[in-house]
């Protein structure tokens, strides 16, 4: 699990502050999403052999693969929440004298913080999945993917391939409840404006 937490974690530390960039004006959102709509279709799984070529079989090679999908969903929710932040409170916050990174702090990232907070709950489950794939098929010494893969591979505990494939689906539940439990308490405020 080691790798699909750090792997989630810099994928968000690459994917926000991208984002925002992106997201700020709309020549760099326009060019952005081009070029994002034509990388982002390439299936995380396909590149294993080259990225077991170049960084072995080993935690940078999970990491590698889990940031290349988890990073996608961040970056889109995070560009479109930014993109989406009402120009007049962005042009009344720099009519006060706000700098342009006090501008971001103050106002777009916290408008965008619920897309942020959605991209990050999408790429979480993304990344259970591919981390799990990835031991499945590029093995590895440890690691659920990895125990699933040696039950199979023994023939004869196929007790222990469901357990662990249940232990999978039960991991991806809790960590997908948990997301919403934080989304619900961090940005109730959120529902009650929509509301209002």
């Amino acid at each position: 699990m080691g790798s699909y937490f750090l792997g989630l974690g810099l994928s968000a530390l690459i994917a926000i502050p991208a984002g925002v960039l992106f997201g700020l004006s709309e020549k760099s959102y326009r060019l952005s999403r081009a070029v994002v709509e034509l990388i982002r279709p390439i299936p995380p799984v396909a590149l294993i052999p080259l990225v077991v070529l170049v960084f072995g079989n080993g935690l940078e090679m999970k990491l590698v693969i889990v940031m290349f999908a988890a990073v996608w969903p961040i970056l889109f929710n995070t560009m479109y929440g930014v993109h989406d932040v009402d120009r007049q409170a962005r042009e009344m916050a720099q009519s006060f004298g706000l700098r342009p990174w006090q501008i971001i702090r103050r106002v777009v990232l916290p408008s965008a913080a619920p897309f942020i907070a959605t991209g990050i709950r999408i790429s979480s489950s993304i990344a259970l999945i591919v981390v799990i794939t990835v031991e499945l098929i590029a093995g590895g010494a440890d690691g659920l993917g990895s125990f699933i893969a040696r039950s199979r591979a023994s023939g004869t505990q196929v007790e222990l391939v469901y357990a662990g494939t249940l232990v999978a689906g039960f991991l991806a539940l809790v960590i997908n409840l948990l997301m919403n439990k934080c989304e619900r308490r961090w940005f109730a405020w959120q529902t009650t404006t929509k509301e209002a």
